[in-house]
This record gives structure tokens, C-alpha cells and sequence, in this order.
């Protein structure tokens, strides 16, 4: 076979680490088992691309709920990164975990992470990433229903990302996000404002899937504003079956429930009581498996705090 015929450690390690990147949008599993042979393969002088496999494996360890591992994996991306210089992919890694606890639903540890992550670009005067934390805690704190301080997160991004023009993923969810909460506050116009400036974009939406279904939700949440229903219905289908080509459960999870509420406004009752029965099945799916894989987690970060404080004081007691 082709690799039996490679011998070169970085070439073997390649082979393993592209064909771990074909099938990481379908099948997890099988991307963790290439990254994994990659990892085997590559050098110890390998330093950048072990670590860039290290990140893709961690987030394929996200994607099967993996979590802890995944913590492991974007641990070591990180150090690795942080070891040559390459700032800007450890601030990647460092993402990847302050994510990971915000889709397990632990915010405050993922505050903690994300506002470490925040002084690291401020010390490195890279502030061009620092919109994108700012929009992802008010993703949290919308999630926690804490809106007042969603606003306040999502003022302080829009700040930020008008500094750097060619942002433009983060601008857009940014300015959507605004959309469905001024929508949801019945300020249409204010709400009407942020549509207008997505809807003047010269953006491909169509082939940027997450740009596009956070556009989406804005214009959804606004057509129910203005009694569109409608067409309300039909973006809502839309955005449902761009979910599932992403694949991402949560996700999926919140287009069924952004569905369910378009179908009451609709007074179309049972399909309403579908879609947030199909949405609950989802979240209660993901949640279980989450909190079972962070809990396992957090059980051997305390077994592995507890064992390196009987190491030191066993070492200061000799």
C-alpha cells in the first residue's frame, strides 16, 4: 500500500493527518483514529503540524462528546503553539476550550477561560480576535437569559469588530445577533438598522453556512416582529436544513426550537408541539452525554490536583 512505501516520519504523518481532514465533517470517530496515527508518525521536531493536528483532533474528540480528551488535546495544541511563537493558533486552541465548557453549558468556568483568553490578546496586542470572545459571551449570557448583560457583551463587540473591517464572519453574527434581540424586545426599528447594514454586505452567505444561519435567525426573529409569518416559516425550514448539513447538535437543536416557535405564531399547534418535541429530544440527548463526559472530566482534573498536592507535600516534608 501507499504507506508502507513512505518512510519519511513527516510524509507517513501527512498522509494520516489529510485523511483525518477527509473525514472530519462526516465521521469523527475515523478522523480521531487518523489523527491519532498521525500523531504516532510525525517527529518529536515536528512541532507545528503536531500541534495543528493535536487542535483538529480535539475538536473531533468535541464533536463525539469527547471532553475531557478534547480538553487534552487543546492543552497540549496550546503548548505547543505557545513553545514556537505562534500566537495566533494558540489563541485558537485556547478558544476551542472555553467553547467546549460553553456548549456543556458550564458558563462560569467557560467565563473564566474565555476572560484569561481576553488579557492573552490584550498582552499581545492582538485585538483583532478580542470581538469574537465578546459576541460569544453574549451568546452565553442570551443562553443563560441574562439579557441586560447580552446587550452590554454585544455593544462592546460591535466596538471592537468596527476596528477591523475585514472581520466580517464576526461582524455579521454580531450585527444578526442585535437583530433577533431587538427584535425579540419589539424595537423594530433599531432591529431594522443591523438588518439593513447585513443586508448591504457584499458577502457570499450561501457558501459561508454558519455566517448564513446566524443571518438567518435574525431575519426570523424579525419577520415575526413584523407578522411576516410566512416567510418567516419558509427561512426557518431553511435554516433548519442548513443545520443539518453542518451536523452540529446544538445547533440543530435550536433551529428545531426557533421552528416550534414560528409554527405557534402561525397557530399551526401541532406541528409546534413536534418541533419542540424533536428539539427537546435533541437537547436532553446532547446535555446527557455532555455532562456525563464533563463530569468524568472534572472527576480526573480533581484526582490529578489532589495527587500532585501529596506529591508536594511529600516532597517539603523529606
Amino acid at each position: 500500500t501507499q504507506k508502507e512505501k513512505i518512510t519519511d516520519s513527516f510524509l507517513l504523518g501527512s498522509l494520516y493527518l489529510n485523511r483525518g481532514k477527509a473525514f472530519a465533517s462526516n465521521n469523527s470517530n475515523r478522523a480521531v483514529n487518523e489523527y491519532s496515527f498521525a500523531l504516532r508518525s510525525f517527529s518529536p521536531t515536528d512541532t507545528l503540524i503536531r500541534a495543528q493536528t493535536h487542535l483538529l483532533r480535539a475538536r473531533a474528540q468535541s464533536n463525539r462528546g469527547k471532553f475531557a480528551e478534547a480538553y487534552d488535546d487543546y492543552t497540549m495544541a496550546y503548548s505547543l503553539y505557545k513553545s514556537q511563537g505562534d500566537y495566533e493558533s494558540m489563541i485558537y486552541a485556547q478558544q476551542g476550550i472555553s467553547n467546549m465548557f460553553s456548549i456543556n453549558g458550564f458558563f462560569q468556568k467557560a467565563k473564566e477561560e474565555r476572560d484569561r483568553l481576553i488579557q492573552t490578546i490584550q498582552d499581545l496586542n492582538l485585538d483583532y480576535p478580542l470581538a469574537n470572545e465578546y459576541f460569544s459571551q453574549a451568546e452565553d449570557y442570551r443562553r443563560m437569559g441574562k439579557h441586560n448583560l447580552e446587550y452590554d457583551a454585544l455593544l462592546t463587540a460591535e466596538e471592537l469588530v468596527s476596528k477591523q473591517p475585514s472581520n466580517k464572519r464576526t461582524y455579521i453574527n454580531i450585527h444578526a445577533a442585535f437583530v433577533s434581540y431587538f427584535s425579540k424586545n419589539n424595537q423594530r426599528v433599531e432591529a431594522k438598522k443591523h438588518l439593513d447594514l447585513l443586508k448591504a454586505m457584499e458577502y457570499d452567505f450561501e457558501n459561508d453556512l454558519h455566517a448564513n444561519i446566524n443571518l438567518l435567525e435574525g431575519r426570523i426573529n424579525y419577520l415575526l416582529a413584523i407578522g411576516e409569518y410566512g416567510t418567516a416559516l419558509e427561512l426557518a425550514k431553511k435554516r433548519l436544513e442548513l443545520s443539518k448539513q453542518i451536523g452540529n447538535g446544538e445547533i440543530i437543536w435550536e433551529s428545531y426550537d426557533l421552528l416550534s416557535n414560528v409554527y405557534f405564531q402561525t397557530n399551526n399547534f401541532e406541528e409546534s408541539i413536534k418541533s419542540y418535541q424533536l428539539a427537546s429530544a435533541i437537547k436532553d440527548s446532547l446535555h446527557n452525554k455532555s455532562t456525563i463526559n464533563a463530569l468524568a472530566y472534572y472527576q480526573t482534573l480533581y484526582e490529578t490536583e489532589k495527587k500532585e498536592r501529596e506529591l508536594i507535600e511529600q516532597a517539603t516534608s523529606i
